[in-house]
């Protein structure tokens, strides 16, 4: 079995934050994010658990956890509102872009994918989209990309679609 080693100010740091009262003052700290890439990193390889790449390997949220995801993002729809007024979908689409590029910068900040998360449902809602609507959406997407031809793999690199001439 693998271990990690933590140091006096990390286990503190986990310390405060799992006992009463608890603390979650040092978690928006560059040292609170190293902290937590290094015990995520530990479970991971504890589990000898991998990115996910199959369709058929990715976990189905059901049961707690998706009530659980249900209830954030409305915590986050009535804060949203709140914080930053009735706004359209433009100010978080924008915002997107930002974080996305902030992920893709350091892809195992889970931050930043929360970030893009509650982006895209808060334009999302903004806009009246339902999640039945995008779902349809993107079974009709997924058709039209399956069809398209796609350039050699790179790495690092978006990868657009071969355009045909008509």
């Amino acid at each position: 079995m693998k271990t990690i080693q933590l140091s006096e100010r990390e286990l503190s740091m986990i310390f405060s934050m799992l006992t009463p009262p608890y603390s979650v003052r040092d978690t928006h700290t560059d040292e609170f994010n190293e902290l937590r890439n290094k015990v995520f990193y530990a479970l991971r390889d504890a589990q000898n658990d991998e990115p996910v790449s199959n369709r058929d390997e990715l976990p189905e949220e059901t049961g707690s956890l998706l009530q659980l995801r249900k209830l954030i993002r409305q915590r986050h729809a009535e804060w949203s509102d709140a914080t930053f007024g009735n706004v359209g979908p433009v100010g978080p689409l924008k915002h997107l872009s930002k974080e996305a590029l902030e992920a893709a910068d350091n892809v195992i900040d889970l931050s930043e994918w929360a970030d893009m998360q509650f982006l895209l449902w808060d334009a999302q809602r903004r806009a009246g989209i339902c999640d039945g609507e995008i779902t349809a959406a993107m079974e009709e997407k997924l058709k039209v990309n399956m069809a398209r031809q796609w350039p050699e793999q790179k790495d690092g690199e978006p990868r657009l679609h071969i355009k045909t001439t008509p």
